[in-house]
């Protein structure tokens, strides 16, 4: 009960500090406040909505009409893999942060334009709850741990960053990782290690490969402090750890390698050992 609860609590926040997205017909879309890069302002009749939103160019020019390729690509029975609409073509999976292999950025995409918002907001309730999960879980109060998720869903990551998708995909991730890893440390089962593995895969499918570095290894350092803590640092627990974890990177494969093949086979600003 108590789960419902707090799931329900969330959903109302969100509605209700988000008022003007969720019932006024208003938007976070940052299309809606600059020219438009997509060309669907002209048949819908969203308005801005002042928000704290620190970079809208980003989204606006690159995230929004990449999104909305990869959907088009997908409607013509496609992978979205090359991107024809750039230069000659450039690889569009191999770039990473197009998100163009996770599965929750592939549903927004294919969705209507207009329902886009609402998966912004999604992220914040799931970012809330799974906060609020993990607290509970390291055996945090039942109000504090509702306090420590509405400081989380509200924090910098989906206030200032929220349509910055590759950023705010991987931090609605977070809490979901730090979860699954302490409830596999606690559980030990099977279904607890499949977990971890999943939202690993996530984590590199979900946005910029920098911000996945820093998740991955936040989870990295927190699991193996615990097991210290917790004197449990013997081989078979390392092996199972060692497994769990490559086994993510096995599922995350495909993103991986069409990532390391576009590195090595582009021109771009970041070289491999460079400046």
């Amino acid at each position: 009960m108590q789960i419902k609860n707090a799931l329900i609590f969330y959903v109302l926040t969100v509605i209700i500090l988000y008022l003007p997205i969720t019932f006024l017909n208003r938007t976070l879309l940052p299309s809606h406040y600059v020219p438009d890069p997509i060309g669907d302002n002209i048949n819908n009749k969203l308005r801005p909505e002042n928000n704290l939103q620190v970079d809208l160019a980003t989204p606006a020019f690159y995230e929004q009409p990449i999104n909305k390729t990869i959907a088009n690509i997908i409607s013509d029975g496609e992978l979205p893999l090359w991107n024809p609409y750039q230069g000659l073509g450039v690889p569009l999976a191999g770039q990473y942060s197009t998100r163009a292999l996770f599965i929750y950025q592939l549903i927004e995409n294919i969705s209507p334009y207009w329902l886009w918002d609402y998966f912004y907001l999604l992220k914040i309730i799931i970012a809330g709850f799974f906060t609020y999960l993990y607290l509970r879980k390291i055996g945090v109060s039942y109000y504090a741990s509702i306090l420590g998720g509405v400081f989380y869903q509200f924090s910098g990551s989906f206030t200032w960053f929220i349509s910055l998708e590759q950023f705010s995909n991987v931090a609605m991730l977070i809490p979901i990782f730090l979860f699954a890893i302490e409830n596999e440390l606690q559980n030990k089962h099977l279904k607890s290690r499949l977990l971890t593995t999943i939202v690993i895969a996530l984590i590199l499918y979900a946005g910029q490969p920098e911000t996945s570095l820093y998740v991955l290894l936040l989870g990295f350092l927190y699991a193996l402090l615990k097991l210290f803590n917790h004197n449990q640092l013997q081989p078979i627990n390392i092996i199972q750890f060692f497994i769990t974890w490559s086994l993510g990177f096995f599922l995350a494969a495909p993103q991986i390698l069409l990532f390391l093949e576009t590195i090595n086979y582009s021109i771009h600003l970041h070289p491999i050992g460079g400046e």
